[in-house]
């Protein structure tokens, strides 16, 4: 979708509209970003790698492994974005106005209730939550803004959104191989931001396409349980795809 074609002067209502004539061209969207943890950086962190060589010697407890996740300071990264062929603008900026106080992951055992996880999966409490939605602008291309709309929700970490390739989502549950033993006791969940970047804010349209994608990624789930059940698979079951690109 391209904004199109002289707008300015006053119309027949007498409103004065927009002159959007150096706009010619220009997408409505100019990318869909996906901002959050790197499973893969929580991994390597040093406290990290110590709390799971305690746990694989039976001596951790969710309640201690939550207290070293909140003490970590793990940056958030663009873990995905669309279009892949078309460089995204301030790629260091865009996770911090996505979360600019930070993000935090927790650990649920995998033994909790099946419910706890469903509504991981499938909940829609983002939906009802005006805390879980948010907007920003940065400087882009020239002297125009580039304004970013945000919905934050809970997901897992070693799972990627359903619309990522298959292959991608399996490079995730494969890396880290030494970890993977103590990855069968715990889940690990943290916020994700969808941020569409836009020169063309218009809140109520790209709101409505970011809950419409949401749904259309829970659906997405609801066709691909297998990648989710391969989280509780033995590590050399595990077939390692192509990579995982951002």
């Amino acid at each position: 979708m391209s904004a199109n074609g002289p707008m300015g002067g006053a119309g027949s209502d007498g409103v004065t509209s927009l002159d959007t004539t150096a706009y010619e061209g220009q997408p409505l969207i100019e990318h869909l970003v996906v901002v959050g943890l790197d499973r893969a950086d929580v991994d390597m962190d040093p406290a990290w790698r110590k709390a799971m060589t305690f746990s694989s010697s039976g001596g951790d407890t969710v309640q201690r492994l939550n207290r070293v996740m909140e003490s970590m300071s793990v940056p958030p990264r663009v873990v995905f974005s669309y279009p892949s062929d078309r460089p995204v603008h301030n790629t260091q900026q865009i996770p911090e106005f996505c979360f600019p106080s930070g993000v935090k992951g927790s650990v649920i055992r995998r033994t909790d209730s099946g419910s706890s996880v469903n509504q991981i999966l499938y909940g829609q409490s983002y939906r009802n939550d005006s805390a879980k939605l948010h907007t920003f602008f940065l400087g882009g291309q020239g002297d125009r803004r580039l304004y970013g709309l945000c919905i934050s929700k809970l997901e897992f970490l070693d799972t990627l959104p359903s619309f990522v390739h298959p292959s991608r989502q399996r490079t995730v549950l494969s890396s880290s191989a030494p970890l993977r033993r103590n990855r069968n006791k715990w889940h690990i969940v943290a916020p994700r931001c969808y941020c569409l970047l836009t020169y063309f804010p218009s809140f109520r349209l790209h709101f409505d396409l970011l809950f419409s994608l949401l749904g259309q990624e829970q659906l997405g789930r609801l066709n691909r349980m297998d990648v989710f059940s391969a989280l509780d698979k033995p590590e050399d079951e595990v077939d390692a795809g192509e990579g995982w690109k951002s």
